[in-house]
């Protein structure tokens, strides 16, 4: 059974759906319900209504007592003539029926319209705390000394940390601070954005960057959302200075790289779209990584390159069952030098491909070999060796570095298509004559030999 109703008041009328639905429950006792008319009087005729009334206040007082709720139910039943149950209400705007403040604050709240900057905030591909940044910068309420003192939070004016010039706001801060105007400047011209009045405020600005974007090109969707990422990168450096442990003033050229940093992790959560124009400003800048690709951009062929002198390709592979290394090398012709494959000790791909490096590395200065470039396909496990204090591996890695320097080997990253010779040999053994080397590793060395391109989609 349902039943529609409504809830007013003054300032609005406004239907709220309420479903009374049917349940089977056991009936409760009488004395905690005061909806008892309600449950059995029903759509029946309005004399009928006062004799059950009448029979029900009788029984009422009755059978008051706790010891006599069993009998008083069925009596009720033999006067009523249908099986009793129980109803409850029902909250129709949520699908469990439950009432929530959320769902009645939608219903009776003043519906507005969308506005454009809104709209742009929350952008899909941008990060969820610069969506949240971004929306309390167009409400003008980050908890910037000019925002407090509206609260009497703070009383006396404070002096921007960044340039101590001026007087700490949110325009200021993020936009008009001799700190963040190269900053603006900088991604502007990269951006192919019109230069903007630094006497305009900071929505103005958002906005100028929104009405040059479209949505066709990963340019496009930077346009979109680095505004948010550099207002968010000042944003850290102010707290940082104000109530951080840093005591330095940060450079516009060291927050410009902090913004690359960002954006070239950021690029991979869009790299599978369908965006077929990349923008080679993006790459040559380091906005983007190099291996950076999209759905539909054209297959590029990658073969491996011949080195000056030695090469040695490493790679490694991991799963629940083990980890294994592989590794070969080839001289400045790329003829067969040697090509070994060696089980690992480790507990993710990671540690795994660290781990490969290290050792093929150590064993061929082992062998007496020198002045050799090591290729692997891991961009994570290259950044450990560039900065080798990362890490657990820090000690291991900085000895093999030391020794890597006196006899000048150098590290390098390569694609997976033209390290695939290394991949193959992750779980076999040690090889000494090409002819012993099983066919599908043969040919991958053939190709590489030949100089027989990949396809790199």
């Amino acid at each position: 059974m349902k039943l529609d109703g409504s809830l007013k008041s003054e300032s609005l009328s406004r239907n709220v759906n309420l479903q009374f639905q049917k349940t089977s429950r056991p009936l409760p006792r009488f004395s905690r319900s005061s909806f008892y008319p309600q449950l059995w009087l029903q759509n029946i005729r309005l004399l009928t209504q006062k004799v059950r009334l009448s029979i029900i206040s009788n029984l009422s007082r009755l059978f008051s007592g706790f010891s006599y709720s069993c009998m008083f139910y069925s009596c009720l039943r033999d006067c009523l003539q249908f099986e009793l149950s129980v109803f409850h209400l029902e909250w129709s705007a949520e699908e469990d029926g439950m009432f929530s403040f959320q769902s009645a604050f939608q219903l009776v709240r003043t519906e507005k319209g969308s506005t454009f900057s809104f709209k742009h905030c929350w952008h899909p591909k941008q990060t969820l705390n610069i969506k949240i940044f971004q929306w309390k910068i167009l409400n003008n309420i980050l908890p910037t000394t000019d925002n407090l003192n509206r609260f009497q939070l703070v009383l006396n004016p404070s002096i921007c940390p960044m340039c101590r010039a001026q007087a700490d706001s949110m325009n200021h801060l993020l936009f008009k601070c001799k700190v963040a105007q190269p900053i603006w400047i900088y991604f502007m011209k990269i951006c192919g954005i019109p230069n903007l009045s630094f006497d305009n405020n900071l929505r103005q600005l958002f906005i100028n960057w929104w009405l040059q974007a479209g949505s066709k090109s990963v340019l496009d969707l930077f346009k979109h959302n680095l505004p948010g990422i550099i207002c968010w990168h000042l944003w850290k450096a102010y707290s940082g200075l104000l109530w951080g442990s840093e005591n330095r003033v940060p450079t516009s050229g060291t927050l410009i790289a902090q913004i690359k940093s960002f954006t070239q992790n950021w690029a991979y959560s869009f790299s599978r779209i369908k965006l077929r124009v990349i923008g080679n400003i993006l790459i040559e800048e380091k906005l983007i990584p190099l291996d950076f690709r999209l759905t539909g951009t054209i297959p590029r062929f990658i073969k491996w390159q011949k080195p000056h002198t030695l090469k040695l390709n490493t790679d490694a592979s991991y799963s629940p069952q083990g980890a294994f290394g592989g590794v070969m090398m080839r001289n400045k012709e790329g003829l067969f030098i040697f090509a070994m494959s060696f089980p690992l000790q480790a507990n993710f791909v990671l540690e795994a491909e660290i781990r490969a490096v290290i050792l093929a590395t150590r064993w061929a200065m082992d062998a007496g070999f020198s002045s050799f470039q090591v290729e692997t396909d891991s961009m994570a496990a290259l950044g450990h060796l560039v900065e080798p204090y990362r890490g657990r591996w820090r000690v291991p890695i900085q000895e093999m570095l030391l020794d890597a320097n006196r006899k000048g080997v150098t590290f390098r990253h390569t694609w997976r298509e033209a390290n695939g010779l290394a991949d193959k040999l992750a779980q076999l053994n040690i090889f000494n004559v090409i002819a012993d080397l099983p066919d599908p590793i043969r040919r991958a060395y053939i190709m590489d030999k030949f100089g027989i391109p990949s396809i790199r989609l």
